[in-house]
């Protein structure tokens, strides 16, 4: 198959997530361990069986992907695990740093004491989230 470069990175970015999710399937279906979040639980909904029933169809399709992909001449995307964890951070200090009791205004009247008992455990978090990512510099 004949594709531009353009063409081809438009399929390896579609392919590459498609691949994320089968994962993600496979990992969701095949763990029914309890739940370690605080703030989320999974309900274990799915048919007993579910997995086995999928597995053929993920395996068919991770294989025409991969066909596809030597097809149209996509190389294997090199992805850095420290950059994806630095992203990750990066985020959820952005979205912590919008969150102190000064910012919550906009969602209408904040109480006067909010900040004093807010604010530090925000702060408190995002210093550790900071470890979290100066880790990512430096060799253990």
């Amino acid at each position: 198959m004949e594709l531009n470069e353009p063409q081809r990175r438009h399929f390896a970015v579609i392919l590459q997530s498609l691949e994320n999710a089968l994962l993600e399937i496979v990992a969701l279906a095949g763990d029914d361990a309890p739940d370690a979040r605080h703030l989320t639980r999974l309900a274990h909904d799915l048919p007993p069986d579910y997995l086995a029933r999928v597995r053929p169809a993920i395996d068919a399709i991770a294989e025409q992907m991969a066909q596809l992909s030597r097809a149209i001449g996509i190389d294997p995307h090199p992805e850095s695990k420290a950059r994806a964890i630095a992203a990750m951070l990066t985020a959820q200090l952005n979205q912590l740093q919008d969150s102190s009791a000064r910012t919550l205004k906009r969602y209408g009247k904040v109480d006067p004491g909010l900040a004093a008992e807010l604010d530090p455990v925000l702060r408190s978090i995002e210093g550790r989230l900071g470890e979290l990512k100066a880790a990512l510099r430096k060799p253990g």
